[in-house]
């Protein structure tokens, strides 16, 4: 109720501010996201490996978290202008709801290039270049992840504080961005308390080259970060490169369209490691058997949409596919491969029904690979090292306002 109750106060806080914002003009929008969907799981996709536990069949109801309010503001003479983003969830039981801020930013055009300040993405493995995939946002564990199958074969940026220049000339557009690098201090897969140096930011690069029928645009990511053990620890400091490179693309011939990506990445955040057995791929992997330094990860992802138009519906078939690579989990007397290959197949149907209301049908088979630090055999006990399996099946709808 706290969240709600701030949520208004900070639109009425807005709408306050546009009115009094002579000086600019003022677009007020929006998304309200219905999701209404069967949910089929395997036990140990639930579980926590666990082989006892049964399937679970869900009928799944959501106000999803795509939906929210924004306004943009800009000067009079287009030179500067700002976007703000509020979005809101509610879902079982009961209408518990969530409030986030998921943009804020402002910028500045100056001849040919653009400044960009605040909480925002880059261009770099953009959402632009994402298949229609749409019922797993926020279902799965961790939230967020599995829509336009991030997590499943497309990269993204991800949003953070930055600030970020960009350079337009003809077809081309470049893009350089500067934030903070990610730590090594959360969800140490090895339990120990540490510290950590982030003295490189994080860079990304991209550029984007917009042609008659395709789009391409190529980008780079990369950050330093250096864990320091506290007196007495057991590991000895160590520097983790990550980096990640990102090729998204975009062909359009009439009402036929192919959109995807391919990418590869060191120790780089994939915005798939939602589940806890790959998420120390974030923090640059598993401790190697000396237990000295941090094993390098690799990543490769893949994904790729086909639609084709027929009137006011457009039919989707969407898949993706990404390995990650750790040879910490592949210890010498254990059946540990010590990787984790995933991957999703969605077709869907998006139908607009007007310019501002939209019916998507879609159905989607969601497969979370094996759990790198488990056995590859049967496991301990009850436990088993595939993760399983989900099918999500059912409605989104769309309003735009």
């Amino acid at each position: 109720m706290k969240r709600l109750l701030s949520f208004f106060l900070a639109v009425g806080l807005l709408c306050g501010l546009a009115a009094s914002a002579a000086a600019f003009q003022v677009k007020i929008g929006g998304e309200v996201v219905t999701n209404i969907f069967y949910a089929i799981q395997s036990g140990n996709s639930y579980g926590n490996n666990d082989r006892r536990m049964p399937d679970l069949t869900s009928f799944v109801a959501e106000l999803n978290g795509d939906s929210h309010f924004h306004l943009t503001f800009t000067s009079n003479d287009k030179t500067t202008g700002a976007y703000i983003q509020i979005s809101v969830n509610s879902g079982p039981p009961h209408g518990q709801v969530g409030v986030w801020l998921d943009y804020m930013y402002g910028w500045y055009k100056f001849g040919r290039c653009t400044l960009t300040i605040g909480h925002t993405d880059t261009m770099f493995a953009s959402e632009e270049y994402s298949p229609h995939a749409w019922l797993a946002s926020g279902y799965f564990p961790g939230g967020g992840h599995g829509d336009g199958l991030k997590g499943f074969g497309k990269l993204y940026s991800g949003r953070f504080a930055l600030i970020k220049l960009g350079y337009e000339t003809g077809p081309w557009f470049f893009q350089v961005a500067l934030g903070q690098a990610p730590t090594l201090n959360a969800n140490n897969p090895a339990g120990v308390a540490t510290v950590a140096n982030t003295t490189f930011p994080r860079l990304d690069l991209a550029v984007q080259y917009s042609g008659k029928y395709f789009r391409l645009a190529p980008g780079f990511s990369i950050y330093l970060s250096e864990r320091e053990p506290i007196a007495g620890a057991s590991l000895a400091d160590d520097r983790v490169l990550s980096y990640a490179l990102a090729l998204p693309f975009k062909i359009n011939l009439g009402a036929f369209c192919v959109v995807g990506e391919v990418a590869f990445g060191r120790n780089y955040w994939q915005a798939q490691t939602y589940n806890p057995w790959v998420a120390a791929v974030y923090w640059g992997g598993l401790n190697d058997a000396t237990r000295t330094k941090i094993e390098d990860t690799y990543s490769l992802s893949a994904c790729l949409g086909l639609s084709y138009q027929v009137g006011n519906v457009t039919l989707w078939l969407s898949g993706g596919w990404v390995k990650t690579t750790d040879a910490g989990n592949d210890q010498n007397g254990a059946w540990r491969h010590g990787q984790n290959t995933r991957y999703a197949v969605v077709f869907s149907a998006p139908y607009k029904v007007n310019q501002h209301f939209c019916i998507s049908p879609e159905i989607g088979y969601y497969y979370f690979g094996w759990n790198p630090t488990l056995d590859v055999g049967p496991g301990p006990g009850s436990m088993t090292a595939d993760l399983g399996s989900a099918w999500l099946a059912g409605l989104r709808f769309v309003i735009t306002f």
